[in-house]
């Protein structure tokens, strides 16, 4: 989970976290900075990997207000597909046909892990982040790891490769 604080408000608790909602900005953006250009990245990549081309998601972020329409919005586009372009390349090296996630409920000693195992394919488990390398992605891919290795499942190498910007 990537907010288990949340989670567990929410699913457990039952608490319902009220949500400030913020008033649009009133000038437009000319460049993204920090949080704004990952989110740009990951929908650039996301959109990439459905198989969209760059000018109709060009006009799906000019549409959602990421990118400033006309020369300042496709010069921050262009920025960002030269980025992502050695990325997706580094991807589609491991990238194979998906197999349906696998149902996990393991016994470990006085606890229970049940969920599902996703990004799994023949030559194993493929996860990937289009930023930097972090530590709790390294611990994240451990944990599947394991569990890839505990559930042994026929067909799947038990092999993990996680695929990152550097």
């Amino acid at each position: 989970l990537p907010n288990p604080a949340n989670y567990f408000l929410t699913q457990r608790l039952g608490l319902r976290l009220s949500e400030e909602h913020a008033l649009p900005e009133d000038d437009e953006p000319f460049a993204a900075q920090g949080l704004e250009r990952y989110q740009l990245r990951q929908t650039l990549l996301r959109e990439r990997l459905l198989g969209r081309d760059d000018p109709a998601i060009l006009d799906r972020l000019r549409a959602e207000g990421v990118l400033p329409h006309g020369a300042p919005g496709e010069l921050l586009f262009a920025e960002q597909t030269e980025v992502a372009d050695p990325f997706l390349q580094r991807l589609e090296k491991y990238r194979q046909e998906p197999l349906p996630p696998q149902e996990v409920d393991l016994a470990l000693g006085e606890f229970r892990l049940q969920g599902q195992l996703q990004g799994l394919s023949e030559s194993g488990l493929l996860e990937s982040h289009f930023g930097k390398l972090r530590a709790k992605n390294r611990l994240a891919l451990w944990v599947r790891h394991l569990v890839l290795n505990l559930l042994a499942p026929a067909g799947i190498e038990p092999v993990s490769r996680f695929v990152a910007e550097d």
